[in-house]
């Protein structure tokens, strides 16, 4: 008679036992993530920092070798199809020198050779934190980063008297200085605005989300299908800073920054004077760049008066980012 077999000593886990190390596992996870995006995001303000940093440089550089800074645009006809932006000018100084040598300035942006330019992607013109650098296949690729012209109107209630009088920025719209330089910024490099994000296009954000508006509803203003905010394209070359209510969807109020990427008419109508507007996608703010070419993080909670005296460049005010 055979002896009987001794206990199996192995067993698996109970039930009990594997729910334990799943809900651990869930936690730990739970736990994990939110690190893991916020070494992301960090990651991704260094970047869109750094592309900022590069592009100050070459603005400096085109200014070293030509005397003047690039006009936000330049154009050969008055509704600006044909023409080009301050993008081009300072493709050679960020290493794409073939790319501007490429492009036509007599034919519009999206005309021929140049529209083939226009949709490819420049990395320096693109903030990693952008989730619309390719939202689709007919999407022109984006500039994130824009210098602001000059300060709208209606904003006179919440800003100093001396900046209303004084409005315009580093490089002011085209017409009103066909060759900006920095000498004539009288308060000061280091206390003025050179470029700051304005992120999102051609999708309207308001606050950190997009807003509800279908695709038809903000057209360009040449009618090309997702061209808004196009690094080649004459219209998206500048911001202009009007302010906004909190829900961004009425301009010349308090509110400064990353409330609404594009300034909505108070007609309703977008394609009725809107402008961009100083707009980020990081936690808490925007990355900005100052005249000197140094890099700075604009707080959300920025005040409208402290972010105009920041934009004039000879109100004989002082701006600071706190």
């Amino acid at each position: 008679m055979r002896p009987p077999l001794p206990p199996n000593p192995r067993r698996g886990f109970t039930l009990i036992e594997l729910l334990v190390v799943i809900a651990i596992i869930a936690v730990l996870v739970g736990l994990l993530l939110p690190a893991v995006q916020k070494v992301r995001e960090a990651a991704a303000r260094a970047k869109c920092a750094n592309n900022l940093k590069q592009l100050a440089l070459a603005l400096h550089h085109h200014h070293d070798a030509n005397g003047f800074l690039p006009n936000t645009v330049v154009t050969t006809t008055p509704d600006l199809p044909v023409g080009y932006s301050w993008t081009h000018k300072v493709l050679p100084y960020i290493e794409k020198g073939a790319l501007a040598g490429r492009y036509d300035p007599t034919l519009a942006w999206n005309a021929g050779g140049n529209d083939t330019l226009a949709r490819g992607r420049v990395p320096t013109f693109e903030c990693p934190s952008d989730p619309v650098t390719a939202l689709d296949a007919g999407t022109y690729p984006t500039n994130d980063y824009l210098p602001v012209d000059q300060i709208g109107l209606g904003l006179t209630s919440f800003i100093d008297a001396a900046t209303n009088a004084s409005k315009a920025g580093i490089m002011p719209p085209v017409g009103q200085e066909p060759r900006p330089t920095f000498g004539r910024v009288s308060d000061g490099l280091a206390g003025t605005l050179l470029l700051v994000e304005s992120v999102g296009r051609p999708v309207l954000w308001v606050g950190n989300r997009p807003s509800p508006l279908p695709p038809a509803a903000r057209p360009d203003y040449t009618g090309t299908p997702n061209a808004e905010g196009g690094w080649a394209r004459p219209r998206s070359a500048a911001a202009r800073f009007f302010g906004s209510t909190l829900d961004g969807l009425k301009p010349g109020n308090a509110c400064a920054v990353n409330c609404v990427n594009l300034y909505i008419p108070d007609s309703g109508d977008l394609n009725a004077g809107r402008s961009y507007a100083p707009f980020g996608l990081h936690t808490g703010g925007l990355n900005a760049a100052l005249g000197d070419g140094s890099v700075q993080f604009v707080r959300a909670s920025v005040g409208v008066r402290q972010f105009a005296r920041l934009i004039t460049r000879g109100a004989g005010e002082v701006g600071t980012l706190d």
